[in-house]
């Protein structure tokens, strides 16, 4: 594994984690609750970083995740003090459980507006630069490596045709000649650092869903073209990518084949490892996907996660009163389990896809 990748896989999960938290973290201290500790990671303690006044900074075994431990929080310690998490009104709570998720959303929304000012945003035009290559596809056979700039095609001569070359200026042109030429011979012209090659290649055919025919298929991902923007029109753009992904995912949530596009730590390293492989701009792309991912995942009222706690506490708001210990302690640990299982299921299907060489789609 490529020492980028895994440093880049750290930093995504340290950022994801630190917001989302920070989000528990600064709301409860805005509403006078005591935080007892901030922690990146899970399971048993590694360090201790520093203690300022009641807080203590650590960092656990467990790298996915991490946690605000509010003092007064457990089920029972509603008279634990005045600044105990249970001891304050369920606005105030639903405030506190609320703004994980919300700091998650606005990272996603911060990253994408950024980007447009940055690196800019893909504007749905592709290079003649190849970016990616598929694993096991014809390009990786044939040689072609990332960063190769395609500037022209032969399609050798077959039967009574004549030999033909394509000029090569830009990515509609490069796309034009592959795809109209399904399951054909192509000599591609390529300049790889100032030295100019010539690389044999067949392209599969594949039918297009889109117009029912078949298109040649080389398995590269050419670089899109990115454009940059002024902030004002940046943060109009990332705006409209965080509602269009928020409203997007539900869909593929509630999807047939849900197993091919949900994923864990393992797919997230695979997804991460690819986009070093994409360029630097990828990296932040994908921070802002699983930000946004994990801020609305959080939202679900399912026990343990956020949106549980929020559930809980609407019940509590529309009764006018608490639920039993009894109930909650219940509640928590049947959540806990479905956690669990819901962790393994996506574990074993992570090692799965890895097994086969799939990723997610």
């Amino acid at each position: 594994m490529n020492p980028l990748t895994i440093f880049a896989f750290l930093f995504e999960l340290g950022v994801l984690v630190l917001f989302h938290e920070f989000g528990h973290f600064a709301a409860a201290k805005l509403l006078g609750v005591r935080v007892e500790e901030f922690s990146f990671g899970l399971g048993p303690r590694m360090v201790r970083l520093w203690q300022k006044g009641d807080t203590e900074y650590t960092i656990h075994w467990v790298p996915f995740g991490g946690f605000v431990k509010l003092s007064g929080m457990e089920v029972g310690e509603e008279n634990i003090g005045p600044d105990g998490f249970n001891s304050k009104p369920t606005w105030a709570r639903m405030v506190i459980i609320f703004a994980g998720p919300f700091m998650s959303i606005m990272l996603a929304f911060l990253v994408f507006s950024s980007m447009g000012m940055t690196v800019g945003f893909p504007t749905g035009k592709a290079t003649n630069e190849v970016e990616y290559i598929m694993p096991d596809s014809r390009a990786q056979e044939a040689g072609l490596q990332r960063g190769d700039e395609i500037t022209g095609i032969i399609i050798p001569k077959q039967s009574m045709e004549a030999k033909r070359r394509y000029p090569i200026n830009n990515g509609e042109d490069m796309l034009k000649a592959i795809h109209g030429h399904p399951n054909r011979q192509l000599v591609l012209e390529v300049n790889r650092k100032e030295q100019y090659l010539l690389i044999g290649a067949k392209t599969t055919a594949v039918k297009d869903k889109s117009t029912g025919k078949e298109i040649g298929l080389l398995g590269f991902i050419p670089v899109q073209h990115l454009e940059r923007q002024s902030a004002l029109k940046s943060i109009e753009s990332g705006f409209k990518q965080t509602v269009g992904i928020i409203q997007a995912l539900p869909k593929e949530l509630f999807n047939r084949n849900i197993a091919d596009k949900v994923g864990g730590p393992i797919a997230i390293l695979q997804e991460t490892s690819h986009s070093v492989d994409r360029g630097f701009h990828r990296i932040f792309w994908l921070i802002g996907v699983l930000s946004l991912t994990v801020g609305l995942f959080n939202l679900f009222p399912l026990p343990l996660l956020d949106g549980g706690y929020l559930a809980i506490l609407t019940i509590e708001a529309i009764r006018g009163k608490r639920l039993r210990p009894e109930t909650q302690q219940f509640v928590h640990t049947v959540g806990f389990a479905l956690l669990m299982l819901l962790f393994v299921v996506i574990m074993y299907n992570d090692l799965m896809r890895l097994a086969s060489g799939k990723t997610l789609q």
